[in-house]
């Protein structure tokens, strides 16, 4: 199976975290960095994937872009608490996150639109309920994740900054080629979200386990921390798992305009 397709799933995610971290007005030319050699291979470290599967091939063959999106300057800087590091980085990233939640909540609408139209009702409308249980239960964990946002207790961002926060474009052309990709189906949609819901518990892995990490900061509480959970990212395996037995490479082509041109 070829899987050069997809490395534009494993990119953008790292793109759109480390731009939608700082405000524009605020934003600076980044210092020149040591580069970071990616390694030959990079082996998930998620104890609960199986070698061999789709998400543990995507990992160990496309480990440049899975090396930069480790080692995104947005996490790097907030774990080690460096001068990019700021408390008010962390709250702005943590508004662009809030509305990437509201905003993705229609793909799983979206998704029915590729039901197989040979279908019975019944099938359909159980299909149709469990969308609106699903999302449902997306819009009432953005609303708890809302309520942190702007507590006291966690980032204290005012309710009227958050009414008034403008999406980052490349935040926003993420959350369209998302859904430009449920056209694909659920199955090449699932893909598509890897990063996001497989990579971030990578990321904090990694975090948690180096030596430069700050512990006890508001971003190793709210981020790192909640993070620290494969079950997530297992889950969305065994889905990319299913069709994989009656699913052929070249039924998964995909055109590389569906991809936002970030760079």
């Amino acid at each position: 199976m070829s899987l050069s397709w997809t490395r534009m799933f494993l990119l953008l995610p790292a793109l759109a975290i480390s731009a939608a971290a700082l405000p524009h007005e605020r934003r600076e030319v980044p210092a020149t960095a040591e580069p970071i050699i990616a390694p030959a291979e990079c082996p998930h470290l998620n104890p609960r994937v199986q070698d061999g599967t789709l998400v543990a091939q995507l990992w160990r063959q496309n480990c440049d872009l899975v090396t930069k999106f480790l080692n995104n300057a947005f996490t790097a800087a907030q774990a080690a608490q460096t001068s990019k590091g700021t408390l008010e980085s962390l709250q702005y990233y943590f508004i662009q996150d809030y509305y990437y939640l509201t905003l993705t909540v229609p793909h799983k609408a979206y998704l029915l639109k590729s039901l197989d139209p040979d279908e019975s009702a019944a099938d359909r409308t159980s299909a149709i309920n469990e969308t609106v249980l699903d999302m449902t239960s997306d819009l009432e964990y953005a609303s708890h994740f809302r309520q942190d946002l702007t507590s006291p207790d966690h980032l204290n961002v005012s309710s009227t900054v958050v009414k008034n926060a403008k999406l980052e474009p490349v935040l926003r052309q993420y959350v369209d080629w998302l859904g430009e990709n449920t056209k694909l189906g659920w199955y090449l949609f699932s893909v598509s979200r890897v990063p996001c819901i497989y990579g971030w518990a990578e990321i904090a892995y990694q975090l948690n386990s180096s030596s430069s990490t700050v512990r006890g900061t508001k971003f190793f509480d709210e981020w790192i921390s909640p993070n620290l959970d494969w079950s997530y990212g297992a889950k969305l395996s065994g889905r990319c798992e299913w069709p994989a037995l009656v699913i052929s490479a070249h039924h998964m082509s995909i055109k590389s305009t569906l991809a936002p041109k970030l760079i």
